[in-house]
Order: structure tokens, then C-alpha cells, then sequence
């Protein structure tokens, strides 16, 4: 899967005219190119990213089949804008050097990624937690019920901040009674439960995420 990652700067000159005038032409001719490789290569999946977002703008996201705001994945804030099972999975980085064990986690969110992944596509989301004043030193919780469009099944991407509390409650949407049919990290020392119309995960430490699939009863 290749990036398109434009965070670079256009070439200066000495004259502001003449400088946007090669800009844009260089755009365009990037727009040229990102054509020609989707008529040759239609199943190729494009990545569009670049500094902070800067090219998440239509015309970039015609062309593209995913977009990233960002290379920084290991900062301690970044679920609060972007998180795996809420988007396309991507596994980057030195992924040849993880362990056994780390590749069994991998495994595992992958397995479940598949599972939920047509929620993710087809869904109606809703936003809960407390995270603070502060998004750059979050604390408390947040998590995301994501509905889908049947109605039948739902998923649920909690992350735990600074400060966690013992027990998060998250509400489910509708009167019918749900199960528990999937759950990351399945090591996890405390399972996720359902009691009164809601989710009861416990035990959640600080900076870490759970996920679980919920389907009708």
C-alpha cells in the first residue's frame, strides 16, 4: 500500500506569480499521475497523508482510497482523533521485529477487525467520557458506540486516560437486551458485562483501550 505523503514545501523563485503558477501545476500533475495508477492498478489501496492533514481536501480524497491526518501514532492523545477500530486498520512501523506474544495480539485485533469491520463501514456513531480540560495531557475516558445500519449488531471502542476510573457505564442504544460476541483484549483480567440497558467494563488502567462487539440477544 503506498502513501501519498505531501508534507514538503514547493520549490521557491523570485517571483510569487511564477512560484504558485509551478505549484499548481505540479498538483496537477500529481492529480495526472494518481489517475493513471488507479486505471492501471484499480485493487491498489493509496494512502492519502500529509502533516497535519493538509491534503484531506476533496480532490485528494477522490483519488485516494484511505487518509491518515498524520504519521504520529505514539503519542499518549492520539485515540482522541484517530483509533484503528474506528477507521482501516494499518500495521506500520517494524512490525518484523515484534515478538511472538506481541504477534498474537496483532492476530487477535485483526481476527476481530474483520468481524466489526462492516460496522465501521456502515454505522451511526455516538460519542461518551470525560477526558478534561486538556487534550494534549488527557485524563478520565472516552468511547464510541457505533450502531449499525441494521441495528443488529453494535461496536464499542473504549480508550482509559490519566487517572482512569474502576468502572466506566457506557449506554446502549435501543430497549432489547444485548451479548457480549467479541472482545480485545481477550486477555483482558475483567470482561466486559452488560447490566441495565448498559456496558460495565471495569478495571481499566491507565492509557489503554478495550473493544467489544455487541450483538442482539
Amino acid at each position: 500500500m503506498p502513501e501519498n505523503d505531501s508534507g514538503h514545501h514547493p520549490v521557491q523563485t523570485a517571483s510569487r506569480r511564477t512560484a504558485s503558477e509551478r505549484h499548481r501545476q505540479q498538483i496537477l500533475g500529481v492529480y495526472r499521475f494518481f489517475e493513471r495508477i488507479r486505471e492501471r492498478l484499480p485493487d491498489l489501496v493509496i494512502e492519502n497523508c500529509s502533516s497535519g492533514g493538509h491534503r484531506l481536501e476533496p480532490s485528494m480524497l477522490a483519488r485516494t482510497a484511505m487518509s491518515s491526518f498524520s504519521d504520529a501514532h505514539e503519542l499518549v492523545e492520539i485515540p482522541i482523533i484517530a483509533a484503528t477500530f474506528l477507521g482501516r486498520m494499518c500495521l506500520s512501523g517494524e512490525i518484523k521485529n515484534l515478538t511472538a506474544g506481541q504477534w498474537s495480539l496483532v492476530e487477535q485485533a485483526t481476527a476481530l477487525y474483520r468481524r466489526v469491520a462492516p460496522i465501521i463501514k456502515h454505522g451511526t456513531s455516538r460519542a461518551f467520557g470525560e477526558i478534561g480540560a486538556s487534550w494534549r495531557h488527557p485524563s478520565g475516558w472516552q468511547a464510541v458506540v457505533r450502531m449499525a445500519d441494521d441495528q443488529k449488531t453494535a461496536l464499542v471502542v473504549m480508550h482509559a486516560f490519566a487517572r482512569a476510573p474502576t468502572r466506566v457505564e457506557i449506554p446502549l442504544p435501543g430497549a432489547q437486551s444485548w451479548r457480549v460476541a467479541g472482545h480485545f483484549p481477550a486477555s483482558a483480567d475483567s470482561l466486559p458485562s452488560i447490566h441495565d440497558g448498559g456496558l460495565i467494563l471495569a478495571d481499566a488502567a491507565d492509557f489503554s483501550g478495550q473493544v467489544v462487539l455487541l450483538e442482539r440477544a
